[in-house]
């Protein structure tokens, strides 16, 4: 993938000293997000990028349907999905299946050590969904900046409230 090549070969210096610099200079994504991609890319390999072209799919998510994305098709219930615009409902359909069949398997416990697991889990994905949402740019980041900040003010007072 051109990102990671580009940075790991840091043939961006060509053009620019610094990888935080060229990012939104001629990437026109943060550093961070950069980062993020590469990372993605080195855990999951370019299937998790076919899928994210379909549906907004978090690596929590593409870990439990990564064994049946091959050949840039998803196998779901006996069948051969091709990721493919035409098929986006059908794929999202399978994903959501796996889901329910995947939260079905785990066995949930209810001791407080994985009661905050689970909780700190649905909380970073919930993250990573608003960071997908306000990665589409200035519009989407200003109205979802009111909505930012009531959340951050209820953690806040959650903090204050239990001295946590």
């Amino acid at each position: 993938m051109f990102i990671k090549q580009t940075r790991d070969q840091k043939t961006y210096k060509k053009i620019c000293s610094d990888w935080r610099q060229f990012c939104p200079e001629y990437l026109h994504i943060s550093g961070a997000q950069a980062d993020r991609i590469i990372a993605l890319l080195d855990e999951f390999g370019p299937g998790i990028f076919d899928l994210k072209q379909l549906m907004n799919i978090s690596p929590e998510t593409y870990r439990i349907v990564e064994p049946v994305v091959k050949d840039h098709a998803i196998l779901h219930n006996g069948e051969t999905i091709e990721l493919d615009p035409a098929n986006a409902q059908r794929v999202a359909e399978a994903v959501s299946a796996l889901r329910r069949q995947a939260a079905l398997k785990l066995p949930v416990s209810n001791d407080l050590t994985s009661r905050i697991a689970r909780i700190e889990k649905r909380f970073f994905a919930i993250l990573d969904e608003i960071d997908q949402f306000v990665s589409q740019g200035e519009e989407a980041a200003g109205l979802f900046n009111l909505a930012v900040q009531r959340m951050s003010s209820a953690l806040s007072r959650l903090i204050t409230d239990n001295r946590l």
